[in-house]
């Protein structure tokens, strides 16, 4: 496949991608996957999936791949702002399964407390102008 063939379907792929994207405003702001996403349980959170090669991927590591090329083999992708919905490429870090681990901890998630409230109480930490305006509502349809 010539080079100018790889960058076309390479295109788009990023526009099919990027159109599934809230991207809300503000420099730190998260940008939510609108498609399909894993059913949340106990143990399983809502991440992003999408649709590439005719398998489902997990978005935050498609839209990882699509900024900064490939993730090394057997590496994560870690949200620094531990929203599982979020695809921004500046929340994204590649990082090890033992690096994995310990920010897991440091983070506070190997505790059983809800979802929900984990999620709420690290975006009021970040002090997240649009948080006040959004409220319970937002998490419901952010976090299905």
């Amino acid at each position: 496949m010539g080079d100018g063939l790889k960058r076309a379907l390479l295109a788009t792929v990023a526009d099919r991608f990027w159109s599934k994207v809230d991207k809300l405003p503000g420099e730190d702001a998260c940008w939510v996957w609108l498609g399909a996403r894993r059913k949340q349980t106990s143990n399983i959170l809502p991440y992003g999936q999408f649709r590439l090669g005719g398998q489902m991927r997990p978005a935050h590591r498609v839209a990882y791949e699509l900024v900064n090329g490939p993730i090394p083999d057997g590496m994560k992708v870690l949200h620094r702002c531990d929203n599982p919905p979020c695809v921004n490429p500046h929340h994204l870090r590649v990082a090890s399964q033992s690096e994995n681990m310990i920010d897991h901890h440091q983070k506070g998630r190997h505790n059983r407390r809800p979802e929900k409230e984990r999620i709420m109480e690290r975006l009021k930490k970040r002090n997240s102008p649009r948080l006040a305006t959004l409220g319970p509502e937002w998490f419901e349809q952010t976090h299905r």
